[in-house]
């Protein structure tokens, strides 16, 4: 709508002899460039630099992390569907965690339905020592927390208006709508 590319200005020439990218989305850019299947690897792993997995020592890991990302502000989602999502998953996992830490995004502060009293809303960065579980959409931090060790799951909802193979580069995911009435729960991505 306003002229930019999906994928980035200038992305995909053919300049290299492979190109490591984050997911499928991009793969199938290049793929339409004139890349061959065989000179686009995805890796979000290798993109994002991590050596290996950091053990997190933690004490007693009885907190689960909820990080937000605005999405009926950016367009994804309507409010209504956004507060659907943030109300079911904050209430499922408050009943399996002591704690839930709802991270609101630095880009906007999203305001949240009542949510139960164990649920912490959070603007500043959360202390990592007691978490047992990190959940989002589908935000990079998910990436970024995988190094330590930590079950991280993207939330995968029928009514977000987004190219489902961004959830090709997340570890785990859970279904919302069909476990929208049901525990929170996960499986490994395929």
């Amino acid at each position: 709508l306003l002229g930019y590319s999906l994928v980035g200005e200038g992305f995909g020439p053919k300049s290299t002899d492979l190109y490591i990218v984050y997911n499928s989305l991009y793969k199938d850019h290049l793929k339409s460039l004139g890349w061959d299947e065989d000179e686009v690897k995805v890796s979000s792993y290798l993109l994002k630099g991590e050596d290996g997995i950091i053990e997190f020592v933690a004490e007693d890991k009885q907190t689960a992390v909820f990080f937000l990302q605005c999405l009926s502000k950016l367009g994804i989602t309507s409010h209504e569907n956004e507060m659907i999502l943030i109300k079911n998953i904050a209430t499922k996992l408050s009943r399996m965690y002591d704690y839930v830490i709802i991270k609101q995004h630095p880009y906007a502060k999203i305001n949240l339905p009542k949510l139960p009293k164990n649920c912490i809303e959070a603007n500043q960065k959360v202390e990592m020592r007691n978490v047992g579980l990190i959940v989002s959409a589908f935000s990079t931090a998910l990436l970024d927390f995988e190094k330590y060790n930590i079950p991280c799951v993207a939330i995968k909802y029928d009514k977000l208006n987004v190219d489902f193979s961004i959830y090709d580069q997340f570890l785990n995911i859970h279904e919302f709508d069909t476990n929208i009435n049901k525990e929170f729960n996960f499986v490994k991505n395929q």
